[in-house]
């Protein structure tokens, strides 16, 4: 509405005008009551998690240097994913097309806007103003300024169509020749490539691939805008040129790796705690397990990669881990020097926290010196100790001494157990608004020890406890989304018919 109320300024009435900006907050209320379903529970969960406490460094992280800028046209090979901005020379020539020809200009107006604001943005910490930006409601839970340029990216290919459509269907030759604006892109990238000649340097293979690229393309549309009858063949040869130029591209920044080698790590480590019986959790200080490998073989992690964790549970990580961690980071234990091997050797994890989290082993690529006796396994250079606290993912405390339960089993979203009373119910399980608990079927109320896990009173006797996760904002937000979509479905049903009329 916003992108027609601009391409369609100056052809409509004041009261036009009017009825649109008065119908914008209604379809921005309407956009967030469809969107309700996942919104309402990412708002909870975003106030819930470390991402509100990030700070201005932490925002504007891996922000996009101005020179990068020259990525536009020149690809970089192998470059930095968060800082490549490479549309292919074709778009980016079509692109500019579309701005040079006055009557085009003015229905791509909103897209050239969308990706300079989208770049801007993008420069993060180089904007003067950037740290009152990023305190504004939303931009401060949001993280590496690049990404802002996903909306520019898309603004390219919609520019470019555009340019496309009027290549192909413009009769005459237009003057000034759009090819005159972009020749001056090509002309700056010979130049900078005659300057390492000059100065003795070897010239990059991208900044090669980029000028000649850009000078075949530049050569196609001129050929196109002056041979009409070469249209057909010219365009094909373009969208060819298109699919070699992005194909090779993206192939620089491409790692290949066989199965073997993404899923392999520490293959004789796996086995070891795949062969262990019972539910248990397991701590690497030093990352020796990745993610999608624990995940592949069914090993529970209590540390890895998230950038949304918990405040409740990083507090009380940073104490049964031992180590520091002053700011935002999405990594849980933190790495500061991004090497996993060697940054957290110097700390010692406290067995019994970690007991409460339900951690049975500890894998390290490094000694644990307090943890000698405790070491049960030395695959090359991977110590597995075992923590002696662990007595399962829930117990009974009863006159101080912790009894286990029976019939444990960890599902999604649901856990059950049998236990036996008198005593209190100690379940190893991170506590998030939703989670509700009954006894013998029946609702319970519970406690959080260390604000975290939940403890629940038994009365004598053996009984049936169940966990079960039934977030209440999930289901408003639902409701309310079913709601706005029968509206929409209502509102074009009765419109629809009017409008054929």
């Amino acid at each position: 509405m916003v992108y027609d109320l601009i391409r369609r300024r100056k052809t409509n009435t004041i009261v036009e005008i009017t009825n649109q900006i008065t119908e914008i907050p209604l379809v921005f209320a309407g956009a967030l009551l469809l969107a309700s379903v996942l919104l309402l529970p990412l708002l909870e969960y975003t106030h819930l998690s470390t991402r509100s406490l990030m700070n201005q460094s932490d925002i504007a992280v891996n922000s996009l240097p101005f020179e990068e800028i020259l990525g536009l046209w020149i690809p970089d090979f192998g470059g930095f994913a968060e800082w490549v901005l490479y549309p292919g020379a074709l778009v980016f020539c079509l692109a500019i097309y579309s701005i040079s020809i006055p009557g085009l200009r003015k229905k791509t107006a909103f897209w050239w806007l969308v990706v300079l604001l989208s770049l801007l943005l993008s420069l993060g910490n180089t904007l003067p103003f950037f740290s009152i930006l990023s305190t504004l409601p939303g931009m401060d839970l949001l993280r590496v300024p690049t990404r802002f340029y996903f909306l520019g990216g898309m603004g390219f290919a919609i520019l470019a169509a555009w340019g496309l459509h009027d290549l192909l269907e413009r009769e005459n030759l237009f003057r000034p020749d759009p090819v005159f604006f972009m020749t001056p892109f090509a002309a700056f990238t010979g130049f900078f490539g005659l300057g390492f000649v000059l100065l003795g340097q070897k010239i990059s293979t991208n900044l090669i691939w980029g000028f000649f690229n850009l000078l075949s393309v530049i050569f196609l549309i001129a050929l196109v805008e002056r041979k009409r009858h070469l249209i057909v063949q010219g365009v094909k040869i373009l969208i060819l040129l298109l699919i070699v130029d992005l194909s090779l591209v993206n192939q620089q920044s491409i790692q290949w790796k066989t199965r073997a080698e993404v899923f392999s790590e520490n293959p004789a480590v796996v086995e070891f705690l795949k062969s262990q019986s019972g539910e248990f959790r397991i701590y690497s200080p030093s990352y020796s397990i990745p993610q999608h490998i624990a995940a592949l073989q069914n090993i529970k992690m209590v540390n890895g990669v998230d950038p949304l964790i918990l405040n409740t549970f990083q507090e009380f990580f940073i104490r049964a881990s031992g180590i520091p961690l002053d700011r935002y980071s999405v990594t849980l234990p933190p790495f500061p020097n991004d090497d996993p091997k060697t940054d957290n050797r110097n700390y010692t994890p406290d067995l019994e926290l970690m007991s409460l989290l339900g951690v049975r082993f500890i894998v390290s690529e490094f000694d644990i010196p307090a943890l000698k006796t405790n070491e049960v396994a030395r695959f090359s250079e991977s110590r597995v100790y075992e923590n002696p606290h662990f007595i399962g993912l829930a117990w009974i405390d009863y006159e101080g001494e912790r009894l286990p339960v029976d019939n444990l089993k960890v599902q999604p979203n649901k856990l059950d157990l049998t236990a036996s009373g008198p005593g209190r119910l100690f379940v190893s399980h991170v506590y998030y608004p939703g989670w509700m608990i009954s006894m013998d079927g029946q609702p319970v109320s519970f406690t959080l020890k260390e604000n975290l896990f939940p403890v629940i009173n038994l009365p004598n006797g053996e009984h049936t406890v169940q966990l079960e996760f039934r977030p209440r904002l999930v289901f408003i937000g639902l409701g309310l989304s079913i709601i706005a979509w029968l509206c929409l479905v209502l509102y074009f049903s009765f419109r629809w018919p009017h409008e054929e009329k």
